[in-house]
């Protein structure tokens, strides 16, 4: 990725699925990330809220959270300068 490409304006958007869609178009490597963290954006979205229809269970959480830590991770190294991950 050129450092052209990686200053690229990206929206404030709450979808993973088009963010990952953009991401994936600058660096193909980051597909599969994404397409595992598909199902993130309704933890940002569905229940965030109290009147959310259902509450995720504990495991269900932890899975959630261990998919966007490896998403956060992942982009992190890419755009760090270098020798900072």
């Amino acid at each position: 990725m050129t450092p052209e490409e990686s200053r690229r304006d990206f929206p404030q958007d709450i979808d993973l699925n088009e963010l990952g869609g953009q991401c994936a178009a600058l660096n193909p490597s980051l597909t599969p990330l994404f397409k595992g963290a598909s199902d993130l954006t309704d933890y940002a979205v569905v229940f965030r809220y109290l009147d959310a229809p259902r509450e995720p269970d504990e495991s269900e959480a932890m899975v959630a959270q261990e998919r966007a830590g490896r998403v956060v991770e992942e982009v992190s190294t890419l755009v760090a300068p270098p020798g900072q991950f």
